[in-house]
């Protein structure tokens, strides 16, 4: 049975990116994830395990093996997104990579996309390996636009059920 946890979600709009926060109560930051709305915008992350690019880099440039993965579709919307725990050298934190398509991509993954309608994945929690691998093979080399941290001993997917960083829905009206 999973576990209800109460948790405060602020989303902050700015020119280039958006930034969606996850907090508990007492406004401790559990989880947050940057989403990149311009095409100039390619802000850099890194760590002792890697070093990625927002709008640049590729799922296929992420070190080891995904942890989890998560997607679904709509009629006008996509959202991947794959988890890595790297233990002490990620300073035992979860680490999400994605794609949202509230966000700003040069051509939309279309493959993972494909990749997703393509299994009997219903939107509804994690992906089974097999699912996860069909999906990874296709989308390997697509970039991603979404980035997140979580604290340490918190699982991005405990928060992020479906899509990583802002949901479409919230920040569309935002959009000129």
């Amino acid at each position: 049975m999973r576990k209800i946890r109460k948790f405060v979600e602020y989303v902050f709009v700015d020119e280039y990116f958006y930034l969606d926060a996850i907090t508990d109560p007492q406004r401790k930051v559990l989880y947050f994830a940057v989403t990149i709305r311009d095409k100039s915008f390619h802000p850099t992350f890194k760590n002792q395990v890697f070093q990625i690019q927002l709008g640049r880099s590729k799922y296929s440039d992420i070190p080891g093996r995904p942890g989890s993965a998560q997607g679904c579709f709509g009629a006008h919307w996509f959202a991947y997104y794959e988890t890595r725990y790297f233990g002490r050298p990620g300073a035992y934190q979860d680490f999400g990579f994605g794609f949202n398509t509230a966000g700003y991509s040069a051509a939309n993954s279309v493959k993972a996309y494909k990749g997703l309608m393509s299994t009997t994945h219903n939107c509804q929690g994690t992906l089974s390996d097999q699912e996860m691998e069909f999906v990874r093979k296709g989308s390997a080399d697509e970039v991603f636009n979404t980035y997140a941290v979580s604290a340490p001993g918190i699982r991005i997917t405990d928060y992020a059920h479906i899509i990583l960083g802002v949901n479409d829905g919230q920040v569309r009206i935002l959009n000129p």
